[in-house]
């Protein structure tokens, strides 16, 4: 119900407030460092069917999310300043369900290559339970996949980023995904089933992603 979260909101800004006033008053924040990818990176195939922005920008990351362990957070804090493919997706949306498995096995092949770049799934737009949307996951072979959920906050800023459906202003397109630099920068966007370099959707399982994300992940 639409009351149950809001107050999830409010619980989550409360706790992500009382996490920062915690910390050492003497602990400064040292921003990264610029980041762009490499001069070459327009040309590879891995990156051809993203949409790229106009130009740079941050993107607002300060919205509250709750990990899979229940632990309140905001985005940025969970996507730890990786380069991250965060990916949305919800139950109800078949082609969400149809990639899991391979974004699955790609993320522990990331991981075990010791890339940078993380994969990362936020249940959105989603009436299931989080305990139960991960239990989906697990039957389908995808519940490695590093998840939260989004607050009512944070779809709505996914909604500003993506824009609404055409039946509806309150949910965006699924699955959608967003390529973020570990500067909190977009550095690209994608909605839908995406294409491999070969045609068809194995674009999660073909070499030359791995290689642009392996590379992408060491920066």
């Amino acid at each position: 119900m639409p009351s149950d979260r809001s107050a999830m909101t409010r619980r989550v800004l409360l706790a992500a407030a009382a996490a920062s006033a915690a910390a050492p008053a003497s602990a400064e924040r040292i921003a990264p460092p610029p980041w762009a990818l490499p001069r070459d990176a327009d040309g590879h195939p891995a990156l051809a069917p993203w949409t790229r922005p106009a130009r740079g920008r941050r993107l607002a990351l300060d919205v509250p999310v709750v990990t899979d362990a229940g632990a309140p957070m905001m985005l940025r804090h969970w996507l730890d300043e990786r380069p991250t493919i965060l990916i949305v997706w919800a139950t109800w949306c078949t082609p969400c369900l149809r990639e899991s498995r391979d974004l699955a096995r790609l993320s522990a092949r990331l991981e075990n290559a010791d890339a940078r770049i993380a994969i990362r799934a936020l249940q959105a737009f989603d009436p299931t339970p989080a305990d139960q949307a991960r239990r989906t996951l697990a039957r389908l072979e995808a519940g490695g996949l590093v998840g939260a959920r989004a607050s009512r906050m944070a779809e709505r800023f996914l909604i500003g980023v993506f824009g609404g459906t055409r039946e509806s202003g309150d949910r965006i397109p699924l699955p959608a995904m967003l390529l973020i630099g570990p500067d909190g920068g977009e550095i690209a966007r994608h909605t839908g089933l995406i294409e491999g370099a070969r045609g068809g959707y194995t674009y999660w399982r073909d070499g030359a992603t791995f290689e642009f994300l392996l590379t992408f992940g060491r920066l």
